[in-house]
């Protein structure tokens, strides 16, 4: 069997009240996790998908001897020895890399409700747009102007 070149995580482990509990990785590399909130004075308990360093950085988890399991079947501990006050370097690069990507997709979508939002304060300020004006809101280069750069460069 070939190796895969890149090691992403495909469940993260961890000791709760005693017994080994297991998140699994979804399609898109994040972890749905409970998380308990107060709201108006009542408990809440709700699902939030956290990416790999959100769920080790868990203040119930970081202390609780969390252990990734690779897509390889590797099994890493996150903290030696299961001290939460350090992460060691191998961990680290192991959980940014697989978080690397929910990291670029966040990003986007927070950019794009930016645009979003301006778009529709345009709207409301009687703004005119002409037609030649549309935007590709799923589009990488989301926000880049070319006439930006030549603001600085005047006759």
């Amino acid at each position: 069997m070939k190796r895969k070149d890149t090691s992403l995580i495909i469940g993260i482990s961890f000791l709760h009240q005693g017994i080994r509990q297991s998140v699994a990785a979804s399609a898109t590399g994040t972890f749905r996790v409970p998380v308990t909130e107060t709201i108006a004075g009542r408990l809440r308990t709700t699902y939030k998908d956290l990416t790999a360093r959100e769920v080790v950085d868990h203040p119930v988890i970081k202390f609780s001897d969390p252990v990734i399991t690779l897509d390889t079947g590797e099994k890493v501990r996150v903290y030696t020895g299961g001290d939460g006050s350090y992460l060691p370097a191998m961990s680290e690069g192991i959980i940014e890399k697989h978080d690397k990507v929910e990291n670029l997709r966040r990003k986007f979508l927070k950019r794009k409700e930016e645009l979003k939002s301006r778009m529709s304060e345009a709207k409301f300020s009687k703004k005119t747009v002409e037609s030649s004006d549309t935007v590709d809101l799923d589009s990488p280069y989301l926000g880049w102007d070319e006439y930006d750069f030549f603001d600085d460069y005047e006759d």
